[in-house]
């Protein structure tokens, strides 16, 4: 019991009806937890109890990356500040480096006319350097001449090819032909005291030809002989096509060879 207190009325203290009920509710709160405890399966609880240690380690590792991701939302908006900064200088540093690229432009044009007013010295250079490679050209193709006419000398040209003899022959006895010579791009009317030339495009409208097949066709004993190059079976068709459209008679003769033709055995008759 308490004491009394000196001069005052008596008091009762609730102090230990309190500590005693206190120890009552821990005394039941442990048989309670005991008695749960042990109703529970060791390995139930070695479940829980690792259940418990998940989540605080998940708690903690929660922890951690929030921790993290605050630090990094820091760092991303510090470069958009960075980046929209860097854009804004860089757009001023595009500005002043055109504006750099004028002024050196400038600079440079007026040296060059305080050096050089009327262009003199440029041209004059431009002068120079074009005589100087003219004569490098010319001192190369001279020795190139050299080195051609050298090389002719020294070279053994080869044999002119033999020349084709037309024999008479055939059933056109009696006949006077006129020969003309059929090569890839023209005829060679073999005529005295000069060979007449004439391009194959330039047969239809050839007065020379024309007028030469329409004396044969007037002639009774004239005839046309086409002598057949190697590839001028197309000028060949050509003119003995135009020979037939003016009537003249015509016959045809390969020949073989490259060389010129000889005709003296039809001169001779």
């Amino acid at each position: 019991m308490a004491r009394r207190r000196k001069g005052g009325s008596p008091t009762v203290s609730l102090f230990p009806f309190l500590s005693i009920l206190a120890c009552v509710i821990g005394v039941l709160t442990l048989l309670i937890t005991a008695i749960a405890l042990g109703q529970l399966d060791p390995a139930e609880l070695a479940r829980i109890e690792q259940q418990l240690v998940e989540q605080r380690e998940r708690a903690e590792r929660f922890a951690e990356a929030q921790t993290k991701v605050n630090a990094l939302d820091t760092e991303v908006r510090d470069a958009k500040r960075r980046i929209a900064q860097f854009e804004a200088d860089r757009d001023e540093l595009d500005k002043l480096t055109a504006q750099a690229a004028q002024l050196t432009e400038q600079r440079d044009k007026l040296r060059a006319e305080r050096d050089d007013p009327g262009g003199l010295v440029t041209e004059s250079k431009k002068v120079a350097e074009q005589t100087a490679e003219a004569k490098a050209e010319r001192d190369r193709l001279a020795k190139q001449l050299e080195s051609v006419q050298q090389e002719i000398k020294d070279r053994k040209g080869p044999p002119a090819p033999p020349r084709v003899v037309v024999q008479p022959g055939g059933s056109g006895v009696g006949l006077q032909p006129t020969f003309i010579e059929c090569g890839p791009a023209e005829v060679v009317v073999h005529v005295k005291p000069t060979p007449l030339r004439i391009r194959r495009a330039d047969l239809p409208k050839s007065d020379a030809y024309l007028k030469l097949l329409d004396r044969i066709a007037d002639a009774e004993k004239q005839t046309v002989v086409f002598l057949l190059r190697d590839k001028g079976v197309g000028t060949y068709y050509t003119a003995r096509n135009i020979a037939r459209q003016r009537f003249a008679r015509n016959g045809k003769l390969p020949i073989i060879g490259a060389g010129p033709i000889d005709l003296t055995q039809f001169e001779r008759q």
